[in-house]
């Protein structure tokens, strides 16, 4: 069963359309599932991993613009440590060296700012005032910002 309506992927699939400016990857940085399913092992409880894998695919497929490649946190423990990720399922929208990071599913109201994230990887459209851009290229170290959400 889809995630997104009829409606909205037809929404969507306009508004990329229209606003899309570079290509966009999304990569996905996940586990594999097991070729075997056994309930109560750790491996049982993959909801999270598939639901978010299907939500992008949804996503990926409303325009040629977006590509989206998928990562197993074991076989692809390289990649994981060249992005800097240490969670899963982990979720970066990127552009010409751009890029926006997700640890979770971005779904629920998350997915409205994954969404305006591909288009401001994509556009490379920044909405900060000129001094606070000013102010972030001049710092002199990098900065690690998380923000938490939790369903509701």
């Amino acid at each position: 069963m889809p995630f997104l309506s009829d409606a909205d992927q037809q929404f969507l699939r306009e508004k990329f359309a229209e606003g899309l400016q570079r290509p966009v990857q999304i990569l996905l940085f996940t586990k594999r599932e097991p070729a075997l399913f056994i309930p109560g092992t750790p491996d049982a409880d993959l909801t999270y991993l598939r639901q978010t894998r299907e939500l992008l695919e949804e996503v990926a497929a409303l325009s040629e613009k977006i590509q989206m490649e998928v990562y197993d946190y074991i076989s692809d423990s390289e990649a994981m440590r060249q992005h800097r990720l240490d969670k899963i399922p982990a979720v970066l929208v990127q552009s010409d060296g751009t890029a926006v990071r997700f640890i979770g599913v971005p779904a629920g109201y998350e997915f409205s700012t994954f969404v305006q994230d591909i288009f401001d990887v994509s556009t490379r459209n920044i909405e900060l005032s000129p001094q606070h851009q000013e102010y972030l290229r001049n710092l002199e170290q990098d900065v690690h910002i998380q923000v938490f959400v939790t369903p509701t």
